[in-house]
């Protein structure tokens, strides 16, 4: 039961943690979306760094991930969160590469 139990709560914490991190990454899009809407250099850049945060919370959070699922094999539980991760990685990587072209014009 112990067992069970200190599963359950690795598995919580991992969910927990990821989903908190993909709510970062949400957030992190829309600050740079308003950024660039107002075309705001000093937003721009702000959200260009917690972008940089956010990618290295999602990684931090794909290791805990992928750590609980190696240690309980393939638990189904945490699957769809880590398919979620991936996908809030990915449009991390998005948001970084379009903030990079704003900047540039910024910088001419």
């Amino acid at each position: 039961m112990t067992h069970s139990r200190q599963h359950q709560e690795l598995v919580k914490k991992a969910e927990e943690h990821a989903e908190a991190t993909i709510t970062s990454a949400l957030n992190a899009g829309e600050m740079l979306d308003d950024a660039l809407d107002r075309a705001d250099p000093k937003l721009i850049l702000s959200s260009q760094g917690r972008l940089n945060q956010v990618q290295h919370e999602v990684i931090k959070s794909q290791e805990q991930l992928t750590e609980v699922n190696r240690e309980h094999k393939h638990d189904a539980q945490l699957q769809q969160v880590t398919e979620n991760l991936d996908l809030a990685q990915e449009d991390v990587e998005q948001a970084i590469d379009a903030a990079q072209m704003p900047q540039q014009v910024i910088e001419r």
